[in-house]
């Protein structure tokens, strides 16, 4: 029982804002008893509001335990790290204590993330107006991770079993956006993906469509010049190294005529995911 025990994946949860969804989020999630007997789940959330919630969801049987460091974890539980000071919190109504809850669910499971104490995080929504107030400059998970583990990088990734599309940039002004498409900003990013693809979901050799930031990818300058002076260097520096990068494709065409023409995959050899830790 102990050696399955460690062999299970150790998957945190941060609680996001706790006066949103969050709470409820975490009990549902851990209600379904496939995620428990899968992985060993750790909340990082105010405990009172776990059983508030599990009260009103009618999930009073749900086995739970607050604990206070990772090695009180069970099996077949959800274990909650509780904050010392947990604000009193109104639920539909975050605010700048709620969102203090947020960042140190954040923070506390990103610490246990670099020291390998669990393996992934599941993050739950929170209130960046609130955010930004307790952690001036905060504008996503996604940057925080980035800025967090800087020397891996972070790489927002929309999934569904036939497409993953990754995001070049993120939370920007569209007027900034231009500016931050840049050859080596591409050229990380198309790195960061190919070594997701073959880590995370076992795709040997992924075949990567970088796509054109202005209408019709540019039409050879005459719609703009991003493709030609920044995206197009990207795309010949990841095949120099080796990796399947094709493109710029027009996106305003592109995911049309992915669902009528699918890409045949060269290789499908794809094993069973691991959970990304990012």
């Amino acid at each position: 029982m102990e050696k399955e025990i460690k062999n299970k994946t150790r998957v945190g949860i941060t609680c996001g804002d706790p006066a949103g969804i969050g709470p409820e989020l975490i009990v549902k999630l851990a209600s379904d008893n496939r995620i428990l007997q899968e992985a060993i789940l750790i909340a990082y959330c105010p405990f009172p509001l776990i059983q508030a919630t599990k009260k009103s969801l009618g999930l009073e049987d749900l086995p739970s335990q607050q604990i206070t460091n990772l090695t009180q974890a069970q099996s077949g539980k959800l274990n909650v790290f509780s904050p010392k000071d947990a604000a009193s919190i109104v639920e539909g109504k975050p605010d700048n204590n709620s969102a203090s809850i947020a960042l140190w669910a954040l923070e506390k499971s990103s610490d246990d993330l670099e020291k390998g104490a669990i393996e992934a995080v599941v993050t739950a929504p929170l209130s960046k107006q609130h955010m930004a107030v307790v952690s001036p400059g905060f504008s996503g998970h996604t940057e925080y991770y980035d800025k967090r583990f800087k020397k891996e990088g972070a790489l927002m990734v929309l999934c569904s079993d036939r497409l993953k599309v990754a995001l070049a940039t993120n939370h920007l002004p569209i007027k900034d956006i231009s500016s931050a498409i840049t050859k080596d900003t591409l050229l990380a990013a198309i790195r960061n993906l190919s070594s997701m693809l073959q880590q995370d979901f076992g795709v040997v050799r992924p075949k990567i469509a970088v796509l054109g930031l202005n209408p019709h990818a540019g039409e050879s300058g005459n719609i703009g010049t991003e493709e030609m002076e920044q995206i197009s260097p990207a795309i010949s520096a990841a095949k120099s190294a080796n990796i399947l990068a094709f493109g710029p494709y027009a996106a305003d065409g592109f995911f049309w005529f992915w669902t009528v023409f699918p890409i045949r995959r060269s290789v499908s050899n794809v094993s069973r995911p691991r959970l990304n830790r990012v």
